[in-house]
């Protein structure tokens, strides 16, 4: 993260999410999936179902549906 800060011209690693966040919004992209039109559902279904995910196999971090449920309601904007 520390590179990807220096990469960006940041002074620290918490600054990345920011500066991400300010770059989409310079290029114009969207800053949620509600924008791009993605259907609003169960939320706790949908944490439940990422906790399963095969996916989470390979992460170094395995998040709890508590995790993923605070997430999806961020990325959902």
């Amino acid at each position: 993260m520390d590179r990807l800060a220096e990469a960006m011209g940041v002074h620290s690693r918490e600054a990345v999410p920011d500066a991400i966040k300010a770059l989409n919004t310079r290029l114009g992209l969207p800053v949620s999936l509600r924008e791009i039109g993605y259907p609003d559902g169960d939320r706790d279904e949908m944490a439940d179902d990422a906790a399963k995910s095969f996916f989470n196999a390979w992460s170094p971090h395995l998040p709890t549906s508590a995790e993923y449920k605070a997430l999806i309601q961020e990325m959902m904007g």
